[in-house]
């Protein structure tokens, strides 16, 4: 066992060994990280069906020792079929879960030891057998056995607690090293934060690490903040001066929405301004935690498995129109039949959204085309002379660029259809803000790049609202609105209503 252990401590020392080596590109790095903080939400969706298997698990123990070794010990009327045993199992697991959500045993933070957690695995797993016996009343033919039950709930216990020890294990391996830890600076200081300082070095030393201390917030402290984010060394700021200037409180929020940080105070700073926050007691002092969205933790799970779902039966159903608006596109001009455009997305990573070709292959721009220069000079004149939009986006109205096959398509919105393979591969979601130019990013206020802190749509709030009809600064607070109330059942409302707005043909150009 110590063999292993060693193994994968000195596989671990090496991979946090070239994580900080100078010689690793800084984009490299940054996508590390962004990998890392993936496997939180891998580490918390994986709680789900580990538990069900190890609820499945326990009822399977406890039918072959009922039915195996103590068979002939513990006399029986009657004998429970495996397949009708295992049916009940599966249905009474998925019971447990919902028990097991509404213990908090699927909270999207770790906010105690495990052996606190296992109190409330105990609690939750007996609330899910007293169902089980109180179906056991009403349907005496099923589980005959009281040994099958108390098996069954000693093995849930052992079982879904192991199962969680294990998942713990591993992240410990990895935040040993510094691999997939928030790492927080804290500027201002208080009589509060030593207190905050100690209980991050002890009770959250396997989530989080202060990695600097600023006692004011100045310009040579944002400079140094930069130089950390550019470098990837910072996840957040912790705010610890309850007594700092208001417009001190205001630039630091600011901050952190222009890096995409995670931002923390100490309580009573910003009442609740914001759409949703979280407390957490450190060192005895009741410390923030701003969510920019509820899009975090189960949220996006929840939103990345509905974009996985949707997006492929949609795929499927349209997959006919793809073909035939296709050929259309090839029949009716030379050029590729996919329009791959350099997007701005999720925390400012550049990636290619599809789109059917609706241009003259001569007039596009893109890596994918020749000409370039021309095509560009072309682009900014039109801009000047047809842009109907103001500020850092631009839309062309009457482009005679488009093609006629070129000009129905984007009517009908019918040339994005290709990013729903942009939703199934994971750069885009079926709602968000849209994806704009890296050259129109550029411009953008520095209020305005908070739009960059989820992953961009197909469609969103400003496509049901006028499209591009609305001012850019309209669409931009729309936006902000979404990233901070977002609910599946927003997205359901914005999926439904955005037929309507595409066949009313308003904001298309």
């Amino acid at each position: 066992m110590s063999r292993h252990y060693d193994a994968i401590d000195r596989f671990l020392t090496r991979t946090a060994a070239a994580v900080n080596s100078p010689i690793l590109d800084l984009n490299a790095k940054k996508y590390y990280d962004m990998f890392m903080k993936r496997l939180d939400l891998f580490f918390l969706g994986i709680l789900v069906p580990l538990d069900y298997c190890a609820l499945i698990a326990a009822a399977l123990s406890s039918y072959a020792l009922r039915f195996g070794p103590f068979a002939q010990y513990l006399a029986t009327s009657q004998t429970v079929s495996m397949s009708e045993y295992m049916a009940s199992a599966g249905i009474f697991s998925f019971v447990f879960l919902f028990i097991f959500a509404a213990a908090g045993l699927y909270a999207p933070r770790v906010r105690q030891r495990l052996a606190g957690e296992f109190p409330r695995i105990v609690l939750a797993t007996s609330t899910g057998i007293a169902i089980v016996i109180v179906a056991i009343f009403f349907q005496r033919e099923y589980f005959a056995s009281r040994f099958i039950v108390l098996a069954a709930w000693s093995f849930a216990i052992l079982y879904i607690f192991a199962g969680r020890t294990i998942i713990r294990i591993v992240r410990y391996f990895l935040t040993r090293k510094g691999l997939g830890l928030t790492r927080i600076a804290m500027v201002g200081k208080s009589s509060s934060s030593e207190a905050i300082e100690r209980a991050y070095a002890t009770q959250f030393r396997w989530t989080t690490k202060i990695v600097a201390h600023f006692p004011r917030w100045d310009e040579q402290t944002k400079n140094d903040l930069r130089a950390m984010h550019e470098r990837g060394l910072i996840d957040g700021i912790l705010l610890a001066d309850p007594g700092m200037a208001r417009a001190d409180i205001v630039s630091i929020q600011s901050f952190c929405d222009d890096h995409h940080f995670v931002f923390r105070y100490v309580a009573d700073l910003l009442g609740t301004e914001r759409a949703s926050i979280e407390t957490v007691m450190l060192g005895g002092v009741p410390v923030i935690d701003v969510k920019r969205t509820p899009l975090e933790g189960w949220g996006a799970i929840a939103k990345r498995a509905i974009d996985i779902f949707i997006s492929l039966l949609l795929i499927i159903i349209l997959s006919p129109f793809l073909i035939i608006i296709a050929l259309a596109v090839k029949l009716n001009s030379k050029g590729p039949i996919i329009f791959k455009n350099e997007r701005v997305g999720e925390h400012g990573k550049f990636f290619n959204t599809f789109k059917f070709r609706s241009m003259y292959a001569e007039h596009s721009i893109g890596k994918q085309f020749g000409n370039q220069e021309e095509a560009l000079r072309l682009e900014e004149k039109l801009i000047k002379e047809q842009s109907i939009k103001t500020g850092p986006i631009y839309k062309i109205k009457n482009d005679p660029r488009i093609t006629s096959v070129g000009r129905f398509i984007r009517a009908a919105s019918l040339d994005e259809l290709p990013q729903l393979f942009n939703v199934l591969a994971g750069s885009m979601s079926l709602v968000g803000p849209r994806p704009h130019q890296p050259r129109e990013v550029a411009k953008y206020l520095q209020s305005q790049r908070r739009v960059l802190a989820i992953k961009p749509g197909i469609t969103g709030l400003a496509q049901i609202s006028g499209r591009s009809d609305i001012p850019f600064e309209d669409e931009v607070r729309l936006d902000n609105f979404y990233i901070e109330h977002w609910s599946p059942y927003l997205d359901l409302i914005i999926l439904f209503k955005t037929p309507a707005a595409v066949f009313s043909k308003k904001g298309t150009y």
